[in-house]
């Protein structure tokens, strides 16, 4: 580890030194530009937990921390690289003339107690190597959570232009844990090349010619996305990030966008003698002893004169999952976790995409 990252020594009971030795990594992180004070450059936040200790460092220049970065990849051809396929090479934005300077990478320092040592290390024993990607991995992930942490803050204390922190962070640097001894730091013979940042995502995921046609259409005959099908396109980002809060706010969101989108597609498509009943439905739901979910469990297919069958049924079931962990949460302050976020947002989305057919049913099925 250079010695201008100044590891942490972590402070040790006796018992421990005889066991357990310290270990430490660094990292510059790419953050979204945090706008300081000049008296700012240079300072640490120090943050001190059970598990272990990290150090933020903002830079003091815009060349602070050494990322060995080039601008773009060329191609195989030889072409020059594109100029939006880049990383950032510089730790701050200074114009000199602002009394602000923009920061866009911080180094964070982790170090914390472990059972990983260098004595004996050997790379190719299956048994070291595991315990090495286990303790790599929650040094990553403390690293990580330090620095959203610091970015979300930032923007709670008055930088609401910053963006939330998405799920693959970039890391700018090659990565190796160190273990520090009698104040020196002794690197493990393993190094990840530059930490990145990795997204995997399945077909479904990607444009296809089916939906490259259905936006073309919906395009054509404007009909742009509704509030209600933001707020769950909002959801299915939260609960890809990492945020702390993430799962939470996509549950909250996504309850929300199907409860306004449902509102909007009944609205557009009630018949004349229905819209003072619907009228009064929306407006005095308690009357009716009619909850969010009981809008898209009943009332819809009442509204559009018939039952929709297995598909809105099995929805429908998903979507009152939905609203109860909407309830944890907006009531009780319950939190909820990644994966429980995940499946119902998920339920959000084929809702979403059940009113959508109807409140724009395509030619065929109007018999055009």
């Amino acid at each position: 580890m250079p010695a201008a990252a100044r590891p942490i020594i972590h402070p040790r009971k006796r018992q421990e030194t005889l066991f357990l030795p310290t270990i430490a990594a660094e990292y510059h992180i790419e953050i979204a530009g945090v706008l300081v004070e000049r008296e700012l450059l240079g300072k640490s936040i120090s943050v001190h937990q059970e598990s272990h200790r990290l150090r933020i460092d903002l830079p003091e220049a815009a060349d602070s921390f050494s990322n060995d970065i080039r601008m773009g990849m060329p191609s195989m051809e030889g072409d020059m690289p594109d100029e939006r396929d880049y990383e950032p090479h510089s730790c701050l934005l200074d114009s000199k003339s602002s009394p602000y300077v923009e920061i866009r990478i911080v180094r964070v320092v982790v170090n914390s107690l472990s059972n990983l040592t260098i004595d004996g290390f050997d790379s190719k024993d299956p048994a070291h190597e595991k315990l090495y990607q286990a303790t790599f991995n929650e040094f990553w992930q403390w690293a990580l959570s330090g620095a959203r942490d610091f970015v979300d803050l930032v923007r709670l204390r008055g930088q609401p232009s910053i963006e939330p922190s998405g799920r693959w962070p970039n890391i700018l640097n090659a990565i190796r844990l160190w273990e520090i001894r009698d104040g020196n730091a002794h690197g493990f013979p393993i190094v990840v090349g530059k930490g990145g940042s990795i997204l995997i995502i399945g077909d479904q995921a990607i444009l296809n010619t089916e939906n490259f046609d259905r936006i073309q259409a919906d395009l054509a005959n404007q009909h742009g996305p509704q509030v209600g099908e933001l707020l769950v396109g909002e959801a299915l980002y939260l609960v890809q990030s990492q945020s702390q809060t993430g799962p939470a706010q996509a549950t909250l969101l996504a309850a929300m966008g199907v409860e306004v989108f449902t509102k909007d597609v009944m609205n557009a498509i009630v018949k004349e003698d229905q819209k003072e009943v619907l009228v009064l439905l929306l407006e005095n739901p308690r009357d009716w002893s009619m909850a969010a979910h009981g809008l898209f469990h009943k009332a819809l297919p009442t509204i559009v004169g018939h039952d929709l069958g297995p598909e809105h049924k099995k929805i429908s079931g998903r979507v009152q999952k939905l609203f109860t962990a909407r309830n944890k949460v907006a009531h009780r302050g319950e939190s909820i976790d990644l994966v429980e976020a995940q499946g119902h947002v998920a339920a959000a989305k084929e809702a979403i995409e059940l009113l959508r057919r109807l409140r724009w049913p395509t030619e065929s099925s109007q018999g055009n």
